[in-house]
């Protein structure tokens, strides 16, 4: 083997305070700009600086247009202006900023009582929608911030109906996201709706007179299904124009202002189901939308992909291509998540259909032109232009990784043992000196082997820094897609429910085995596992069943079924969903099949030394959950440490305070050294 760059070293811990990181690109309405959203950790702060940034198109050069002294979440750009939210230049919450693009300050656009979320402008740039969560009837504006928080967060919370909480919100409050029409220049509310259950999507007609809004049907538990409403700004009527038999998340005017196209899914297999385009129309009674895709395509119209790299960024939707009819939207599939553009009729053909994660993008008719952010396994976020003329990387916002050894990664399919076809990711340890010197003496490598959360997600070719880091520690990485994962058809991603800790299991080994066997300079007796949230559980259940691993590192992970479906903020009903329990028994009359497939229960038969990290406030997989498994196998004399990290919910791993992840990190890594080495 020979080794690399001798001027470059291996990633260690604090190399995440160096990242920059990319979001939401959006073309100016000439196509001659493009503005984007850049993220940076602030180390004093212990937090993040949110910049915006402005691309020249023609030279490509990319300009700051804020500082990062305030936190400046782009939103759009119109031919003259930026616009952006910010929560610190002001103590008024989250308001609209608007900043002219050729010269000029930032100025405070809203006052608004509610808490803006984003702001689009209209097509001729006279008029702004913004999505505020407000409560209806109360003020709309505010001339400084709340001064009763601190009285409101004492009083006491009644809880009348399900769901009452959410992961990294808490408790639920009676505010709903209305979407408010303000004038671009004075910030004036022109309009705003007052949907009963808010709004989570809106569009511009071509005319502005109306946008296109999607509602969901009801607040009840169990329920999804949303209803794409057209509503007048002037007369403020509204007019369905879908019956809300479906779940449509994001919906898209179409040019011809005749019907619709929009993402979402029947919710058949609830959280497992892929979702598909949908076409409505515009005019006449509202119906259930056509399926806006061939019979025979099998993948989701989403992006699934898993990274530490960033959050959960919510995609644009379908956007119409120059033609006014095609379509562009995201396509996860087989390991990458891509962007396909789908003909009239439903028909698919590529636009980016590479080794990588699409995970944001935008689209210019005059140009032809489609920008979008992805990441590969060598870097975790750039801006690219796919044209007539092919694909070019645009950015380079992390140059810095050039100093760095980058470990390969190689994917393989291979056949579980039931013939069913598995995808795996295989990273070889970093290629240091010292690992050199260890080959040269016939020593092997370890192996950690990873589980992704959901289940239903999907390991892509993106850059992990999680794993990077590993790798860089001297260790092998391994990682792959069981059945439950999203991007190989709506059978092979609905087939765990019902059955955790069963097919599942089985592919998690077969890919293991399949790894050990192709890589022979892996040592068979130094094996590590980790995981998050269902990759948590599946640690957790591994440990139980297998004493094949040295070393087991669970993340935020679920132990005991029948605690966490009265705990965690979404336990009613994905306990109920992913275990079948709607289509027999209630959790109430047979408990006995949750306790069977709970980790809890196997606590005696673990033998591998365990590591729990868990955060304080995470709702979706409570920090009980950690806390039983520790107890129990503490109780039991099994050798376990548990790690809380104080502040942190479910996302820790993705949004975390940057300190805490770091620290994260090195608790991982330092677990593996002390159990694997």
């Amino acid at each position: 083997m020979s080794l690399q760059d001798n001027k470059k070293t291996p990633f260690h811990e604090e190399d995440f305070y160096r990242f920059t990181w990319l979001s939401l690109p959006r073309f100016s309405p000439d196509g001659g700009l493009l503005g984007v959203g850049l993220r940076r950790v602030n180390a004093a702060r212990d937090g993040y600086r949110e910049i915006v940034g402005v691309l020249d198109v023609v030279s490509r050069k990319l300009t700051e247009y804020t500082s990062g002294e305030f936190s400046d979440t782009f939103c759009d750009l119109s031919t003259s202006h930026l616009l952006f939210c910010s929560a610190d230049r002001a103590a008024l919450g989250n308001q609209l900023y608007v900043m002219p693009l050729h010269g000029g300050e930032a100025k405070r656009l809203t006052s608004l009582a509610g808490d803006v979320k984003t702001g689009r402008f209209s097509p001729a740039g006279t008029r702004i929608a913004a999505l505020v969560a407000c409560v209806d009837g109360e003020p709309l504006t505010r001339e400084k911030d709340d001064e009763d928080k601190k009285k409101k967060a004492l009083a006491p919370y009644v809880v009348e109906k399900l769901p009452y909480k959410r992961d990294g919100k808490g408790l639920v409050d009676q505010k709903k996201t209305q979407v408010f029409i303000l004038d671009a220049q004075s910030g004036d509310v022109l309009a705003q709706t007052h949907l009963p259950h808010g709004v989570t999507s809106y569009s511009f007609t071509q005319d502005e007179a109306e946008l296109l809004l999607v509602t969901p049907v009801t607040d009840e538990p169990y329920r999804h299904e949303t209803r794409v409403v057209l509503w007048n700004r002037e007369t403020g009527e509204e007019r369905a124009v879908s019956t809300g038999t479906e779940s449509i998340e994001q919906a898209t005017v179409a040019p011809d202002g005749a019907h619709w196209v929009g993402i979402g899914s029947d919710f058949a297999f609830y959280g497992a189901t892929q979702p598909l385009l949908y076409r409505g129309a515009l005019t006449g009674e509202p119906g259930s939308p056509e399926r806006y895709i061939e019979e025979n395509f099998d993948y989701g119209i989403h992006a699934a992909g898993m990274s530490d790299m960033r959050g959960h960024e919510e995609l644009p939707g379908p956007l119409f291509m120059a033609d006014g009819q095609s379509v562009l939207a995201p396509v996860s599939h087989e390991g990458r998540v891509s962007l396909a553009v789908f003909s009239p009729s439903g028909k698919l053909s590529w636009r980016v259909n590479e080794p990588c994660e699409v995970y944001a993008y935008a689209y210019n008719k005059a140009t032809d032109t489609v920008a979008y952010l992805a990441t590969d396994v060598t870097q975790p976020g750039e801006l690219f232009f796919s044209t007539g003329d092919g694909i070019e990387q645009i950015t380079d916002v992390n140059p810095w990784l050039r100093e760095r050894i980058i470990a390969p990664v190689v994917d393989t399919y291979h056949a579980a043992d039931d013939g069913v076809r598995l995808h795996t990711f295989f990273m070889d340890a970093t290629e240091t000196a010292a690992r050199v010197e260890n080959q040269n003496r016939t020593e092997k490598t370890p192996l950690v082997l990873q589980i992704h959360g959901g289940p239903h997600a999907m390991y892509s070719y993106s850059f992990v820094f999680e794993f990077q880091l590993i790798a860089a520690k001297g260790y092998a990485v391994v990682y792959g897609n069981p059945r439950g994962s999203f991007g190989y058809g709506q059978a092979f991603v609905k087939r765990c429910m019902g059955d955790y800790g069963g097919r599942d299991f089985a592919d998690l080994m077969n890919i293991l085995d399949a790894t050990l066997a192709a890589q022979k300079d892996l040592d068979r007796d130094a094996l590590g596992v980790t995981g998050g949230s269902y990759g948590g559980f599946m640690t957790n259940w591994i440990v139980g069943h297998t004493s094949r691993f040295r070393a087991a590192v669970t993340q935020r992970s679920i132990s005991n079924w029948v605690s966490f479906y009265g705990v965690s903020d979404i336990g009613y009903e994905f306990t109920e969903r992913e275990h079948h329990w709607h289509l027999r028994d209630t959790p109430f009359t047979n408990i006995d099949d949750l306790w069977k497939v709970s980790p809890l229960r196997y606590v005696a038969s673990v033998e591998t030394p365990l590591l729990i990290l868990h955060g304080e406030n995470d709702l979706r997989c409570p920090i009980e959950q950690g806390e039983q498994m520790y107890t129990a196998l503490a109780a039991l004399g099994k050798e376990v440490a548990f790690v809380r990290f104080p502040g942190a919910n479910h996302d820790l791993s993705r949004t975390g305070h940057p300190g805490l992840r770091v620290a994260r990190y090195q608790h991982m890594v330092g677990w593996f050294q002390t159990h694997l080495s």
